[in-house]
């Protein structure tokens, strides 16, 4: 799932270049996990790149709630036994 255009035109170009069978969605992440819990939708692995969000102290917690969402959104998906990989 990537909302940037040219974000999600590099990982269709990646995937294809190095073989991999993978299904890419453009959409918004947020909208993406909640629907994708509403559908009962599953994965043996979930992968974020979370954007940044907060560039000072003054919006920490307002960003600590966004990685806290995002992370419980996207472990709600996991199959039991799944692995959930965040990078930044």
């Amino acid at each position: 799932v990537e909302s940037g255009a040219e974000s999600f035109a590099r990982l269709e170009a990646n995937a294809k270049r190095n073989g991999l069978s993978i299904r890419c969605e453009r959409a918004d992440v947020f909208d993406y996990l909640k629907t994708a819990g509403r559908d009962g939708k599953r994965y043996d692995l979930v992968i974020l790149d979370p954007p940044s969000f907060t560039k000072g102290r003054s919006k920490l917690s307002e960003a600590l709630r966004g990685y806290h969402d995002l992370h419980l959104r996207a472990g709600g998906l996991l199959e039991p036994g799944g692995l959930l990989a965040t990078f930044s």
